[in-house]
Parts: structure tokens; sequence; C-alpha cells
């Protein structure tokens, strides 16, 4: 699946490609957000 880029009509790119870089960093910030969640109640218990 081939589509064009939006600011040059030349360059192809996959669809594919960017949906699993998409998909990538929401996994990444996932871990983060339920990382600094355990920390954050952690914390907020030793009060």
């Amino acid at each position: 699946m081939n589509n064009y880029c939006a600011f040059n009509r030349e360059h192809n790119y996959l669809k594919w490609t960017d949906r699993e870089l998409t998909r990538f960093d929401l996994q990444e910030a996932d871990e983060l957000c339920y990382g600094n969640w355990i920390e954050y109640t952690a914390l907020a218990g030793s009060c």
C-alpha cells in the first residue's frame, strides 16, 4: 500500500511503515505512563 507525501508528490512511502511507527510510539507512551503511575502511587502512599 503506497501513498504520496502531502508535501512532495514524487515521494512515496508505505502506509504500513507509518502505521508501525505510530504503534511503537503509542506503546512506548503507554509504558512510560504506567511507570509514572506506579511511581506516583508509591510516593503518594508514603506521605
